[in-house]
């Protein structure tokens, strides 16, 4: 079998039984990644299964719209979660000491300064829902060829399950947040408490209240795969 029909068997297998408009569990969701990672199945071919694949030789963004549609998601602008019981995130790691290490910061939100969403109660907030319950697949893939990818882990992420990570969470959280609001520009060079959390302030015009981009620090995301047994 080719690596064309491995890729539309398997996400048949796994996803194949669902309705039109239903979406696939959460276990659904990681049968299949873990199915994808035994297989050895380059990402590309996950891609052309869905009609996802790059849109050009630039298209650094095409991985992570294809695994959410090959996933079964609907590849939504919304700012809701990517499915109704978890966020989907996909980030690129490279092989360093025998183990894998995130290639630089895995991003989770964006606070719009004037918006007023950001301020709610902790558990309301576009954060929380967004970092609260996540999968985050693991990518492997040489940065000139545009094709390149195979999935090498899957990290699945539920802050009730550790409660001190969630007050380290909210804790930066709070931080950002009482810059953002004394600031109309948040430097990245501003550190949280706990360095769960970093900022990164993205371009915009003079002039225009911009947005600053919550992220996973990389020293936290790297102690993480090891907590999670993906270097074990």
């Amino acid at each position: 079998m080719n690596f064309m029909s491995l890729a539309c068997e398997l996400r048949s297998q796994h996803l194949g039984l669902l309705g039109k408009d239903a979406s696939p569990t959460r276990q659904q969701r990681h049968d299949l990644i873990q199915a994808c990672i035994s297989q050895k199945l380059p990402l590309i071919y996950m891609a052309r299964c869905v009609e996802k694949g790059p849109k050009g030789d630039k298209d650094k963004n095409w991985r992570g719209r294809a695994l959410e549609v090959y996933l079964g998601g609907k590849n939504s602008a919304a700012a809701e979660q990517d499915f109704s019981d978890g966020e989907l995130k996909s980030t690129r790691v490279v092989r360093t000491g025998g183990k894998w290490r995130i290639e630089q910061t895995l991003r989770i939100t964006s606070l719009a300064h004037e918006d007023a969403s950001h301020s709610k109660f902790f558990t309301e907030t576009p954060l929380y829902r967004k970092i609260s319950r996540f999968t985050c697949v693991l990518i492997n893939s040489i940065r000139e060829d545009i094709e390149s990818g195979t999935i090498v882990g899957c990290l699945e992420f539920d802050i009730q399950q550790h409660p001190s990570w969630l007050d380290e969470i909210r804790e930066d959280y709070d931080f950002y947040l009482k810059q953002i609001m004394s600031s109309r520009r948040v430097s990245s060079r501003i550190k949280s408490p706990k360095g769960f959390l970093g900022c990164r302030q993205t371009a915009g015009k003079a002039g225009v209240v911009s947005k600053t981009a919550l992220y996973i620090t990389k020293a936290r995301f790297d102690l993480m795969l090891d907590e999670f047994g993906i270097n074990g």
